[in-house]
């Protein structure tokens, strides 16, 4: 992949675990890193596949290979919280997530 595809800015955004006076907990997000990253929509039958398999998956993320990034992280990109849905980090290169909005709606972001 050439450098000029990684063409969007994404925040990657790592839950924190607070407490409140009760002692539940609340988890909030806060910025670990902004990252240059190359975002498509899936469209078509890898949408259908991907949907099936994973549930409602609306966009594929490729940044370059990040090792600290978790599958329990969020990612910010257009305004909005994004769940990484399927985190892939085989390629030596780089770091593939498969996100979607539908779960991570209305959570709160720090930083």
């Amino acid at each position: 992949m050439a450098a000029g595809n990684l063409n969007r800015r994404i925040s990657l955004l790592e839950p924190v675990v607070t407490r409140d006076s009760v002692g539940q907990e609340i988890v909030s997000f806060t910025l670990d890193k902004a990252v240059w990253a190359s975002v498509n929509h899936l469209k078509g039958n890898t949408f259908f596949a991907a949907s099936q398999v994973l549930g409602e998956v609306v966009l594929r993320v490729q940044i370059r290979k990040y090792q600290n990034i978790q599958a329990t992280w969020r990612i910010s990109y257009e305004s909005k919280q994004w769940q990484i849905i399927d985190l892939d980090q085989t390629d030596k290169q780089y770091t593939y997530m498969m996100v979607s909005t539908n779960l991570a709606v209305g959570l709160p972001v720090n930083g």
